[in-house]
């Protein structure tokens, strides 16, 4: 489990009543099991888009967002909303698991995951209205859930429509979440090698790291599919 207590800055009151309310939303996700017991719609296994591939320069594991691919409408219309959560709570425990692996190989802690945001491609069908609330329900459930998991959070190729998505959700997030959102310009690539070693860096976005087929987008760890 991440940290609950720093999340609400050592206050004994609030972190209690967090727990509580983590430990009841556990049961009812079935969150200890979800990664082996709970099997996601077609859809959402197929058109989900994002992965974990590689780790940082300190051992945390990496998890990329792919936003232009994504059909937001097609994939709320295909399978229901609870299912994307579930989907995303599942992507959680699977992090949280991979933390706990690393921590035991490398004999030191490793409690939150770095975070790279791929925005090329968003455009008005992202702010399909369903869609950015549904999408702000998962934020809340992080924020509520495992507020200490994110290290930071990269945002690359962020269009000029960025600013406008990331208004109707930056609510959602807590004043701690959004001073780890990094934004990037165009020396986006020199800046990712700066915290992840290049054999660790799909090459599409500037490392060297690959499928075995060569595919340089690393599509059998992060989709699209």
């Amino acid at each position: 489990m991440f940290l609950l207590f720093p999340a609400r800055n050592f206050n004994i009151q609030k972190a209690e009543a967090m727990l509580r309310k983590h430990v009841e939303f556990r049961k009812h996700m079935k969150a200890d099991t979800i990664t082996t017991d709970w099997q996601p719609p077609e859809v959402i296994e197929r058109y989900l888009s994002g992965g974990m591939c590689g780790y940082d320069k300190d051992g945390s594991p990496i998890w990329y967002d792919v936003v232009g691919p994504l059909d937001p409408r097609g994939l709320l219309l295909s399978a229901s909303k609870q299912d994307f959560l579930k989907a995303k709570v599942r992507d959680c425990e699977r992090l949280q698991r991979e933390c706990k692996r690393q921590s035991e190989q490398l004999g030191r802690h490793v409690e939150s995951i770095t975070m790279i945001y791929d925005c090329e491609g968003l455009g008005l069908r992202h702010l399909w209205k369903p869609a950015v609330e549904a999408y702000g329900e998962v934020l809340t459930m992080f924020e509520e859930n495992y507020p200490e998991g994110l290290k930071r959070l990269f945002v690359i190729k962020a269009p000029k429509l960025f600013p406008v998505a990331y208004n109707l959700i930056k609510h959602f997030l807590s004043e701690d979440t959004r001073r780890k959102i990094i934004i990037l310009g165009g020396n986006w690539q020199e800046i990712l090698l700066q915290y992840i070693e290049p054999d660790q860096l799909p090459a599409c976005y500037g490392g060297t790291l690959t499928d075995p087929d060569g595919d340089p987008r690393c599509k059998t760890r992060v989709s699209p599919r």
